[in-house]
């Protein structure tokens, strides 16, 4: 029997990864559809988050669009928190094109795609502080 290269072990576990992850979003979006009767986008967010908060899926650095997670919605927030849209969602905790355009404008750089860990602790300082004011403490 032919030994397998890492190459090809690597792509075999991805690729299971990704069906395991893409069954389980499948499975709660489901669920969710037939509990809440909520509308095809709501549940597909819903599903996802769900999926990231069971730890199906993890949130890492960079951030970059199609990405979710509470890290993005925590950008997004500081991005409101700085006058800059996120689109009509708000902060919906989806990395979509309207969030990568108030990234872009945040930045002022009409090339940037992604948000590094440094950046986004900027953000999430900036979003602590703005509800530490309207909370008092």
């Amino acid at each position: 029997m032919k030994k397998m290269s890492r190459k090809t072990i690597i792509s075999l576990v991805v690729t299971s990864v990704v069906l395991i992850v893409g069954t389980v979003i499948l499975l709660v979006y489901n669920r969710r559809k037939k509990i809440k009767g909520e509308t095809v986008g709501q549940s597909v967010v819903s599903a996802v988050s769900s999926a990231v908060k069971l730890g199906y899926i993890k949130e890492y650095f960079p951030l970059k669009k199609g990405m979710y997670g509470d890290k993005v919605r925590i950008l997004q927030q500081g991005l409101l928190f700085k006058g800059i849209s996120v689109g009509v969602a708000g902060s919906d905790g989806l990395f979509g094109s309207s969030t990568l355009a108030g990234v872009r404008a945040a930045f002022n750089d009409p090339n940037k795609t992604q948000v590094t860990e440094t950046e986004w602790n900027d953000f999430n300082t900036l979003v602590s502080s703005a509800s530490n004011l309207y909370t008092g403490t």
